[in-house]
């Protein structure tokens, strides 16, 4: 639904005394399902395109940030902070060169500085960081990031979606995840071991279900 609409309009100097009008529409859009909103910006210059030039805050390619993010190590969450914000600016090339940077990142501190890429990527496997699986679906987020930054390829917004998924998956594992699970053991309670009286065996019952009684012949 649009909530509201601003207009602005003026002219450039074109030379030899023309002027070429343009206009310039800021709306604010509100979903009627989860209330959210964006503002879209309508530009239009007819000398550079007939059609408006529109631009989304937040970008459509945008995405939330995990509740884990302060874990990572200083840099790491400086460097992964700006690939969201390139994600929010609808800049999709500079975010896959920041999930691989990122992904390299991670590498480089997990298991050092020991060769290629894919030689980081097996020590990540050896160390169990990663499994094969997750290796292989890193070594398709390196490779889209290398073809951003040495090609100038421009991903799909699924593409980016799954590339940060892998890499957030990845991160989570090796940062936070640990902690949790120690937090899990240490406040889960231990099975009550019961004594034995005579004649008969007590256990917690967790494991094992009554012994049916046997009727008498």
């Amino acid at each position: 639904m649009l909530r509201a609409s601003h207009t602005v309009e003026g002219e450039e100097d074109m030379g030899g005394g023309y002027l070429e009008p343009w206009t310039d529409i800021f709306e604010i859009f509100q979903c009627q399902g989860c209330d959210s909103a964006l503002v879209r910006r309508s530009f239009l210059f007819e000398p550079i395109g007939s059609e408006a030039e529109l631009s989304y805050f937040p970008a459509r390619m945008s995405r939330h940030q995990p509740r884990w993010l302060w874990k990572l190590p200083n840099e790491l969450f400086e460097i992964l902070k700006e690939v969201y914000g390139a994600l929010h600016s609808d800049s999709p090339r500079l975010a896959l060169m920041g999930i691989r940077t990122v992904v390299d990142f991670a590498m480089l501190e997990k298991v050092g500085d020991i060769g290629s890429f894919e030689d980081r990527l097996t020590a990540l496997e050896r160390e169990g960081f990663v499994g094969r699986r997750q290796k292989e679906f890193l070594s398709a987020v390196l490779n889209a990031g290398n073809a951003a930054a040495h090609r100038g390829h421009k991903a799909s917004t699924q593409e980016l979606e799954s590339a940060m998924d892998i890499v957030e998956n990845l991160l989570q594992a090796a940062y936070e995840l640990e902690g949790a699970a120690k937090h899990l053991r240490e406040n889960t309670p231990p099975r009550k071991q019961l004594k034995e009286r005579p004649g008969r065996t007590e256990t917690s019952g967790e494991d094992s279900e009554p012994a049916a009684k046997v009727p008498a012949t």
